[in-house]
């Protein structure tokens, strides 16, 4: 019996950048940027009765001109969301020792940097803030315009 498994490889984290961002050009041109992220995750310790903190470090790469684009925001500490996928590739460490390493082929990530701005407080998405807003403001609107009319009325409400 061969069971056919779906390929899927796709995740989603969030957690804090443990360093600035580096960008880099391939000897072809193109653009990529290199990070690495702190992801919080813990357990529950059943003998001590108390939660366990860890943390699982990820490195993860942006290409073409997002990297671009992202290079002077991504910073140390700042908090984010990562779209993407595992990717595995090999190189040759300086000692000459073949290395593995797996690291997060990024999609799409999101700063969850809180900022100031003079005409609202909103959360900056790294991608474009002002493409993000909009998206936001949009789907507001169009959930506020497609919500159905309530069949009662206020005083039919036995609270």
């Amino acid at each position: 019996m061969d069971i056919r498994v779906p390929r899927l490889n796709s995740l989603t984290v969030s957690g804090r950048l443990t360093r600035d961002s580096e960008l880099r050009y391939t000897p072809n041109g193109s653009a990529v940027l290199k990070c690495s992220l702190a992801i919080d995750d813990g357990y529950w310790d059943k003998q001590a009765n108390q939660w366990v903190d860890q943390a699982v470090f990820m490195e993860f790469s942006v290409w073409g001109a997002q990297a671009e684009k992202l290079s002077n925001t991504l910073k140390k500490g700042s908090p984010v969301v990562v779209e993407g996928s595992l990717k595995q590739h090999t190189y040759t460490a300086q000692d000459g020792q073949n290395r593995k390493v797996t690291d997060i082929h990024v999609i799409k990530i999101q700063s969850l940097e809180y900022t100031n701005k003079a005409d609202n407080n909103s959360y900056n998405d790294s991608n474009n803030s002002n493409q993000q807003s909009n998206y936001n403001q949009n789907n507001n609107e169009t959930a506020q315009n497609n919500r159905p009319e309530p069949d009662f009325i206020n005083d039919d409400v036995p609270f």
